[in-house]
């Protein structure tokens, strides 16, 4: 079955079934939220501000509150508030309501993301990782701060990271980690991160590591290998075959590990953002039967 194809089916699946699961309980976020009172109601009373400008950085503020906060919203209606302020608030509460429950649905859906991959990612490492006294509390922290924050440029997680390598770790993983770092943290040095990600796909492909794992690490490595020659091709130059071999060999490996990434039955959201990510890395000329 071609990879597109593959892809396709897997976010038709996963997003019916996203609908169906989004309905349990709401994840509290661990970190205390900003959205208080103090916060919300002054944004109310601005509602009612002379400057057209200051009333609309209002209603851009209360618009972006997380769902949690639509009751405070809702609640403020029921204090003294000047005729414009009132009008404005019964408005914003309106048109906002109906989107609530789709947003909750979808923080739920994300903190059960989070959860997962962090969760899975020690469990990963513990179980197939190349394991060391020397590097194992900084591999350890590596991986807990690059899967507890949104972002890959972490440099608490690439300094973890790079205590664990500079200890004589070799794990795919940690590997992976460090790429991931290196390339969205800049200055990008597209050779040292490519080196990285070879490094960790080679690794991967002679380890244990879970299939989730190994696919993440296949995609983004095939990812930068293709950025990496095309910054290299002059004008009216085509990639290499031999390259076009090694990017083949990534993406093979990727679609290899499918069938246990589904049998391990990871969180819906996971499987589609993974399905989307396998579709969008992959140039239109490759999606052909192989």
């Amino acid at each position: 079955m071609r990879m597109r194809q593959l892809a396709q089916l897997v976010c038709l699946l996963l997003t019916l079934n996203s609908a169906l699961r989004a309905d349990g309980p709401a994840t509290r976020a661990d970190a205390p939220s900003k959205y208080t009172p103090e916060y919300i109601n002054p944004l109310v009373q601005q509602l009612g501000a002379a400057d057209p400008i200051d009333v609309e950085a209002a209603v851009i503020k209360l618009a972006m509150a997380p769902p949690e906060a639509f009751a405070l919203i809702e609640a403020a209606a029921k204090t003294p508030l000047d005729v414009k302020a009132a009008a404005k608030l019964k408005t914003l509460i309106e048109r906002q309501r109906p989107w609530q429950e789709p947003r909750r649905r979808i923080a739920r859906a994300r903190a059960e993301q989070a959860e997962w991959n962090l969760t899975t990612a020690l469990s990963a490492y513990e179980n197939a990782g190349s394991k060391d006294a020397k590097w194992d509390d900084a591999a350890r922290q590596a991986i807990t701060l690059f899967f507890k924050t949104h972002s890959a440029a972490n440099p608490p997680a690439r300094k973890a990271a790079e205590q664990a390598i500079e200890a004589g770790c070799n794990d795919p993983f940690i590997l992976y980690i460090e790429g991931r770092i290196l390339e969205e943290i800049g200055p990008k040095d597209l050779a040292a991160v490519d080196r990285f990600y070879q490094l960790a796909g080679d690794g991967m492909a002679k380890s244990t590591y879970p299939a989730y794992r190994q696919i993440q690490c296949y995609l983004y490595a095939f990812q930068h290998r293709m950025e990496l020659l095309q910054s290299r091709l002059k004008p009216g130059e085509e990639i290499p075959l031999k390259e076009w071999l090694t990017l083949n060999a990534l993406l093979d490996h990727a679609s290899g590990e499918w069938s246990d990434f589904l049998d391990d039955s990871p969180p819906p959201a996971i499987v589609l953002e993974t399905a989307n990510f396998s579709i969008r890395v992959v140039p239109e000329e490759m999606h052909k039967e192989t």
